[in-house]
């Protein structure tokens, strides 16, 4: 087998980078558009994705999460965090479809590249953008030689992650029809409160904060782009009224069903804040 080294032939294209601190805290599930490198300059915990896996990191610990994969950061202890956005080669993202983690010396290299990566804006000029884009790849480079083939940092799932992940294949899937927790117990053959303990256990959050999720960018994707009133809204969405849906969108969006889709429309259109744009605080 091919190493993915030996595939990358390209460079990465650097998107932008943040150094910020990263308090105690279990964060949601999300995603990102382009590739992300992070490297925990200080702090511990562990980061999940929705393909099951769970990657513990401590201080001196770098990851390089795929685009689109899912995955949450539970932090355990408060750190700081070095944060790069790039978008891989054609042959990365085919290879790499599992989150990698490596522990790092924080006074070598790439330890010292990655942290002044992670303070650099977004290239502003094309002889910038390519600077940065070589440094990135040197990096990723140097990463993926020690790490070897994508068969070695994909490991296998135990019997309560392989049902944790089936029961949330099964809700991503068939979100609509489910009404009970039981319907997805039975789909995965064990009771509703095993399912839950296991299910909370592996994520995070529980079935029913999932299904919840699944609802609500539903919901919002809805909200963008027709003009359905929030009645017939709610019930394309799986809700029973529209109160309750209206009291779910606000407890996860932060803001009123309407409100959403008046500041969408003033935005003309713009769904999530930029990959490019930070809110955290900086540091």
């Amino acid at each position: 087998m091919d190493t993915l080294v030996e595939n990358l032939s390209e460079t990465v294209r650097h998107l932008t980078g943040w150094k910020h601190l990263v308090a105690a805290r279990r964060a949601g599930y999300h995603r990102h558009g382009s590739f992300e490198m992070v490297y925990h300059q200080s702090g511990r915990g562990t980061v999940f994705t929705e393909t099951g896996q769970a990657i513990s990191f401590r201080s001196g610990s770098v990851e390089i999460v795929p685009s689109d994969l899912r995955h949450a950061q539970h932090q355990l202890a408060r750190g700081i965090d070095c944060c790069i956005y790039f978008d891989p080669t054609p042959a990365l993202k085919t290879r790499l479809t599992a989150g990698i983690s490596l522990a790092l010396n924080a006074r070598e290299y790439p330890a010292r590249e990655v942290v002044a990566l992670a303070t650099k804006p977004s290239p502003q000029q094309a002889v910038e953008q390519q600077i940065y884009d070589l440094r990135l790849t040197a990096v990723v480079l140097h990463l993926l030689a020690r790490v070897g083939h994508t068969a070695e940092f994909t490991p296998p799932l135990s019997t309560r992650a392989q049902v944790a992940t089936k029961a949330y294949d099964y809700v991503r899937l068939n979100w609509r029809e489910i009404r009970r927790i039981r319907q997805v117990a039975d789909h995965v053959g064990v009771s509703p409160d095993y399912l839950r303990h296991l299910f909370g256990a592996h994520y995070g959050h529980t079935v029913h904060d999932l299904l919840t999720r699944m609802r609500i960018d539903y919901a919002k994707d809805l909200l963008r782009n027709s003009h359905l009133p929030q009645k017939v809204l709610a019930h394309l969405c799986g809700f029973s009224e529209i109160q309750q849906f209206s009291r779910r969108f606000r407890q996860v969006t932060g803001m009123a069903p309407g409100q959403y889709r008046q500041n969408q429309r003033h935005n003309d259109g713009a769904t999530e804040p930029s990959r490019h744009q930070d809110t955290r605080r900086m540091i």
